[in-house]
């Protein structure tokens, strides 16, 4: 009665790993590929290691979502660890003028006045000089 127990459980559990690479294959088709496949293991069993599972522990896991919440966290760490470089690349940028930058006063009151000028005349010449100020 014992064995059959054993055999029984062991059938199950062969049965739910089987439902479960099913799953993570749907979720995750490179992980069905031998190549890519066998990188994103090694990736995620290296990742596990560096955040403090130990073999027994990452050998044990069946379950896709855990194998899946492991990649994406491998993934994020790998983002963010490269991210470090774009930071220190944008310090070292030159400053630039800020968006929005006050014009000068002296501008604006010149252009004010000059179509000021321009509608109470009607000249040539008035519209020239506010054309040039434009340019």
């Amino acid at each position: 009665m014992l064995k059959s127990k054993k055999t029984q459980n062991d059938a199950q559990m062969q049965k739910f790993v089987e439902q479960e690479q099913i799953k993570l294959a749907d979720s995750l088709p490179e992980f069905s590929d031998k190549t890519k496949g066998e990188q994103i293991r090694n990736d995620i069993r290296s990742y596990g290691k560096k955040i403090g599972f130990t073999d027994q522990e990452l050998s044990q896991v069946y379950d896709s979502r855990h194998v899946l919440v492991l990649h994406k966290a491998a993934q994020y760490d790998k983002l963010m660890s490269g991210k470090a470089g774009v930071k220190k690349k944008v310090a070292k940028a030159p400053r630039t003028v800020k968006g929005g930058a006050k014009v000068k006063q002296t501008n604006i009151d010149t252009k004010r006045k000059q179509m000021a000028r321009l509608k109470h005349s009607g000249r040539k010449e008035d519209a020239a000089a506010l054309f040039e100020n434009f340019i």
